[in-house]
């Protein structure tokens, strides 16, 4: 059937957005009417028209904002999914979530979102794909990217792009003339990556050895001590739970 509700899910900037809009264009394209919902809570209002405009895609991001708790406005958007009105209607709705663990399990169900697709940051192929695809030619097919696609595997889009852009600085600083400049090796890239993780790692949270010894302790057991941390507890600095 047509009436579907798909949830595309993953970490922000893995590509959701750009998913969901070249859906709708598709769409559009193909003579089905295509409804942009940018505020979650006026899907039962979207899906009205959805309906008098049919066949309709409706793409709805962030639904997890206002699908969390089993209230009135969850009820509205689930009753407007999945209601009387809404059995026999050809409207597919298209959602995005960071976390599907904030939609309430109602809210999950057939009938209301039928299918979730997870989007994985990209790995190390598509990472080579995208390093070219930014570099618009400037990085020659026989550079071997491994290393730095291995370095860049599971970051984001955006960051695979911010390299090439300083890998564009790095080209100029090591050329010699502008042509030379106008390429990029897989040094430039490489030179590129370390700096840009060297400062997303200022943002890493940092887990202190008391931290990790407590860890472990909970993990073995409440009435479990570490020796070297006896003192800690003593003095209130560390505690174990179950």
């Amino acid at each position: 059937p047509f009436k579907r509700g798909i949830c595309l899910l993953g970490m922000y900037g893995v590509g959701k957005t750009l998913a969901v809009y070249v859906a709708a264009q598709h769409a559009k394209n193909n003579g089905i009417t295509s409804i942009v919902v940018e505020n979650a809570e006026q899907l039962p209002k979207a899906m009205l028209v959805a309906r008098q405009y049919s066949p309709s895609l409706v793409v709805v991001e962030d639904i997890d904002r206002v699908t969390r708790e089993r209230d009135s406005l969850c009820n509205e958007i689930m009753d407007a999914l999945d209601g009387v009105e809404a059995k026999e209607s050809d409207v597919m709705v298209l959602f995005t979530s960071n976390n599907a663990d904030h939609i309430h399990e109602a809210m999950r169900r057939p009938g209301r979102i039928d299918t979730f697709i997870k989007i994985d940051p990209p790995d190390a192929l598509a990472v080579d794909k995208l390093l070219r695809l930014y570099g618009r030619g400037r990085i020659a097919a026989s550079e071997d990217l491994r290393e730095v696609c291995g370095m860049l595997a599971g970051q984001i889009p955006a960051v695979v792009r911010e390299v090439v852009e300083r890998a564009k600085l790095a080209a100029v600083a090591r050329a010699d003339d502008l042509s030379d400049a106008m390429n990029l090796t897989e040094n430039d890239l490489r030179v590129a990556t370390r700096r840009l993780l060297m400062q997303q790692s200022l943002f890493t949270p940092k887990t202190t050895d008391i931290d990790t010894a407590a860890t472990s302790m909970a993990a073995f057991g409440r009435h479990i001590v570490v020796p070297a941390l006896a003192e800690l507890r003593a003095q209130g600095r560390v505690s174990v739970r179950n």
